[in-house]
């Protein structure tokens, strides 16, 4: 999946102590997705579509005092329908959308996020802060590929059965995906050396929305996990800032014991795997 999210804000202070923001969500969504059909010989299914959607956010800040504020954010669902096309074999690939295939169109159903979040100073130059945020991805339910147009396809493996033929409506592939909602916790802080550098670290632990084997996907192999962060901030004049993190994070080992997409073969596997991420960004001022 490859996604382009354009969100412009609109923010208000209705007092000293509290300010809203609302605003929209522009977002454009591509997926390619890639599995085998019948024997590891065999030729590979693709399906490869792109979408627009639209969306929200809204959230307020709380400053009961010069030492504490305290957040609240809303990031709408975002549903897209990926319109595109889907073929059997490699000579069908290439080139963007397929010039070969069945018109076809997948929903692609994304979360509601909310979070709340508190920075508390407990020094002139010292804040600790800490976030809990609520994920829905109950609402994800899977992916299914419906046929927009007339054609064959390969959807099962074996003789005798080895192409379909579909016409618009009908189901072509189908991936589960009954998942819970995800949880996030994290604290951490930050310290002030000078008026030039800021230094700051934390942790998180994460539930993952992925508990049973039968609903984990080979290609999101996901499991709680837990984070370890740590960043500065540096201010090369009043106008310009330079932001660094780095996160390393500790992912459960869990398993996969599923029906792959063509529903002929059981896939069983054990899953250890871990994730390092380097941000690194440039603030600049235009006042």
């Amino acid at each position: 999946m490859f996604t382009v999210n354009f969100n412009p804000t609109l923010g208000y202070k209705l007092s000293d102590k509290l300010s809203v923001g609302v605003g929209a969500q522009f977002e454009y969504a591509k997926g390619v997705f890639k599995f085998a059909t019948g024997s590891p010989a065999g030729p590979s299914t693709f399906y490869e579509g792109d979408s627009m959607a639209v969306g929200a956010t809204a959230g307020l800040m709380f400053t009961p005092s010069d030492s504490t504020r305290i957040g609240l954010g809303w990031r709408s669902q975002v549903t897209h329908e990926l319109d595109g096309h889907f073929a059997t074999g490699s000579t069908t690939i290439g080139g963007g959308l397929f010039a070969a295939g069945v018109k076809s169109k997948v929903d692609l159903r994304l979360p509601d996020i909310v979070n709340l979040s508190l920075v508390q100073a407990v020094a002139p130059n010292i804040r600790v802060m800490a976030t809990v945020e609520w994920t829905n991805w109950a609402r994800f339910g899977g992916l299914e590929v419906v046929s927009d147009s007339t054609g064959n396809v390969i959807t099962k493996a074996g003789p005798g059965n080895p192409t379909g033929a579909v016409v618009p409506g009908s189901s072509i592939a189908k991936i589960s995906g009954a998942w819970e909602d995800g949880w996030f916790f994290s604290g951490g802080f930050e310290y002030d050396v000078n008026k030039q550098l800021t230094v700051r670290a934390g942790g998180a632990y994460e539930i993952s929305p992925i508990t049973k084997a039968t609903e984990r996907i080979t290609s999101i192999p996901d499991a709680d996990r837990i984070w370890a962060s740590l960043g500065f901030s540096y201010n090369l004049n009043h106008a310009t800032t330079i932001d660094f993190g780095y996160s390393h994070v500790f992912v459960d080992e869990a398993k996969i014991d599923r029906l792959n997409v063509t529903e002929t073969n059981f896939i069983k596997a054990d899953l250890d795997a871990s994730v390092d991420i380097i941000s690194l960004g440039v603030r600049m001022k235009l006042n």
